[in-house]
């Protein structure tokens, strides 16, 4: 037996590897601010004695790991905490009798009121989870991982005050539920989902009211983040919120939004890397007016960007590289709002050098790489101008390149060069460097 009679006020209490333990009462410690852990390792013959937690007034975080029995611990009392974030992970060998009997005890609010944070590892049978939760009234957070057994969510309403969902290696899960989308008393701004597996797709018709940043990476056998054939022009109006979109990983993904409708109005950050498949972002930018970071890498077949990418008077920073059927500029051009602009493997450097870089009036850092067939930059023979804002210029993979020229006539204001893997440089300019 393991008596522990008084701890100091920002004490953890770890317990680790126990075979047979008893705690028995913890006395005057209403101080306690600190974590509560239940280490994997702990058999179900460990138990907590009655009043284990009596004096944990100020207890904020709880970890239940890998316990075969957290039934036992709920009934030590830990109900009466008010104020207190709690996460419980459940191991892989927890089945649908025992994790019933959690969830009984949720719908009977066994569970402190003031709960903000609840993490489920490992569970299999979450089917009555999303009612259980509603008791819950104050959680923000929900994070479910490492469920490879799910295959859905019950269509069931998130609790009004929750912040963020996490899901991350539910390998059988294919959509999530419409009622987490089209509910009207939604507080979710925030959704994450990673390594599922089998997901096709995140929803149909709209994303939640509320919801501003939306991130999915790894999730092999994406195919839309919409549903095409649900989606309606009245789906941007419903994710008008929407202020950060990031896909990475998503080889199978074709189509990032509806072909027949415009991204969100809100949207200020969207990022898409290594989407194999892709061949339509969405239809036009013309709405896009608040866009300032863009960010297009390892997209091997997206021929162009949308229409409209030149009425993007806020985007500030643009990155286009391993896109190698991306060919020519975009109609109408870049936004000349640029400060930052890197653009390398595509074979668009002959269109963009006929475009003119000059136009670029704000520009601070200039990347450029991958413009094979290049002898001198900027070229004489087109008598190409660089912007004179420039700061910092970056020259990367230029095989054929021989000659810097005229980088000093008009670049006052430079202050970095930067050169790699251009193996045939031979002369700088013969007026030299700003």
């Amino acid at each position: 037996m393991v008596s522990v009679p008084r701890l100091p006020k920002d004490c953890t209490i770890k317990i680790y590897k126990c075979k047979e333990v008893v705690l028995s009462s913890i006395k005057d410690c209403s101080s306690l601010s600190s974590s509560v852990h239940l280490i994997s390792g702990i058999s179900s013959s460990m138990f907590l004695a009655e009043g284990f937690v009596e004096g944990f007034s100020k207890v904020e975080k709880l970890d239940i790991v890998a316990y075969d029995e957290p039934t036992s611990f709920l009934k030590s009392g830990i109900h009466s905490l008010q104020e207190f974030t709690i996460e419980m992970l459940f191991s892989n060998k927890i089945g649908p009798n025992l994790f019933g009997s959690i969830e009984e005890r949720l719908q009977r609010k066994e569970l402190p009121g003031r709960c903000q944070y609840l993490i489920l590892e490992g569970c299999r049978f979450p089917v009555k989870l999303e009612q259980a939760l509603q008791s819950l009234c104050f959680l923000r957070g929900l994070t479910i991982r490492e469920s490879k057994e799910i295959k859905f969510f019950p269509e069931a309403c998130l609790p009004s005050q929750l912040r963020f969902i996490d899901i991350d290696q539910c390998d059988a899960v294919q959509s999530l539920p419409m009622a987490w989308m089209h509910s009207s008393n939604t507080s979710l701004e925030e959704l994450s989902i990673t390594n599922c597996y089998s997901l096709r797709s995140i929803a149909r018709v709209q994303l939640p009211s509320n919801l501003k940043r939306l991130e999915i990476k790894y999730c092999s056998n994406l195919l839309t983040l919409l549903d095409e054939e649900e989606v309606s022009g009245s789906c941007c109006r419903s994710t008008s919120c929407l202020e950060k979109l990031i896909t990475e990983d998503c080889p199978s993904l074709t189509s990032l939004w509806s072909s027949s409708g415009n991204l969100p109005k809100a949207l200020r950050y969207l990022s898409i890397t290594k989407c194999s498949k892709l061949e339509s972002i969405a239809k036009g930018f013309h709405d896009n007016t608040k866009l300032e970071k863009l960010y297009i890498v390892d997209c091997e077949k997206l021929e162009t960007l949308p229409s409209g990418i030149n009425n993007l008077i806020s985007l500030k920073k643009l990155t286009i590289a391993i896109c190698p059927a991306m060919v020519s500029v975009p109609e109408g051009g870049f936004p000349t709002s640029l400060t930052v602009f890197a653009i390398g493997d595509t074979k668009m450097c002959k269109s963009l050098f006929e475009w003119g870089l000059h136009r670029l009036m704000s520009l601070e850092l200039l990347l450029i790489g991958g413009c094979l067939d290049v002898i001198s930059f900027p070229q004489e023979e087109t008598g190409m101008i660089l912007p004179s804002s420039l700061t910092g210029l970056g020259i990367v993979d230029f095989p054929n390149l021989e000659r810097l020229s005229f980088i000093a006539q008009n670049l006052t204001c430079l202050e970095n060069l930067y050169l790699s893997d251009c193996s045939n440089l031979k002369y700088f300019p013969d007026d030299g460097l700003p």
